[in-house]
């Protein structure tokens, strides 16, 4: 892309496309954690929504997209390598290459990352004890982790987009748009948009439906009809893929 072309004739191949990597990884974090923000973390009424709709899968989006924060922000404060000569692609990478290319600077972007680690230290705690993997203390409830707010989880996204900030702004003079999905940013209340609608029109429904029974009527109102592809369950899924294989 232009914009990598870019990123490697500023910074260098192996800086230029460690760069563009991790800016797009952190692009994704924020998105997540945008989704989550605004389906569980906006109001009590969208929660009570997407639980009328279906309580297990608003349970089950809740926890799959927190748990992907954490893993999202947890890799990139991880540090440059690990186990086995395991290289990992992080800030503390993009440090290495501000140490190189830079030396004089290293100081300032490093102090940056110490900042964003301790930002994000109970995140960090809770990916290596329960989300990425399960100590045996924690799953016996003989040991507790440190509680998890959502404000911790902003201030540490904000504390790592700091970093996008300072490369931007020492080697390409300007600051980055920390939000490039800003164009998106209305698809997640189209979406519950959708879910209220459906969910008032399913409740209009069942009343009348129920109301006509009441009377003793024998005249059921119209259901609303759906596609084929959308009536099909899990276990009729399963058994019609596993046919097709």
């Amino acid at each position: 892309s232009e914009i990598l072309e870019e990123y490697i004739v500023t910074l260098g191949t192996e800086f230029g496309r460690d760069f563009r990597e991790i800016e797009n990884r952190y692009t994704e974090l924020r998105l997540f954690w945008r989704l989550y923000r605004s389906f569980f973390g906006a109001n009590e009424e969208r929660v009570n929504l997407l639980n009328r709709v279906s309580g297990v899968t608003a349970w089950a989006l809740e926890h799959a997209l927190l748990d992907q924060c954490i893993l999202k922000l947890s890799r990139l404060l991880d540090p440059a390598s690990g186990g086995r000569n395991r290289q990992n692609l992080s800030f503390a990478r993009i440090a290495e290459h501000v140490l190189e290319v830079t030396p004089e600077e290293h100081s300032e972007f490093q102090s940056l990352l110490e900042r964003a680690r301790a930002t994000a230290s109970t995140i960090r705690d809770w990916r290596n004890r329960q989300t990425a993997h399960l100590d045996v203390a924690v799953a016996h409830n003989h040991a507790t982790l440190t509680p998890l707010t959502r404000r911790e989880i902003d201030e540490a996204i904000e504390t790592c987009g700091l970093l996008i900030i300072w490369v931007k702004s020492n080697y390409f003079g300007h600051d980055s748009v920390l939000d490039p999905l800003i164009s998106l940013a209305i698809n997640e209340i189209v979406f519950l948009k959708m879910l209220y609608l459906g969910q008032q029109t399913w409740e209009e429904q069942n009343s009348l439906h129920l109301e006509r029974i009441r009377r003793g009527q024998d005249a059921v109102p119209e259901r609303i009809s759906f596609p084929n592809w959308l009536e099909e369950q899990y276990e009729e899924l399963r058994d019609r893929l596993r046919r097709e294989d």
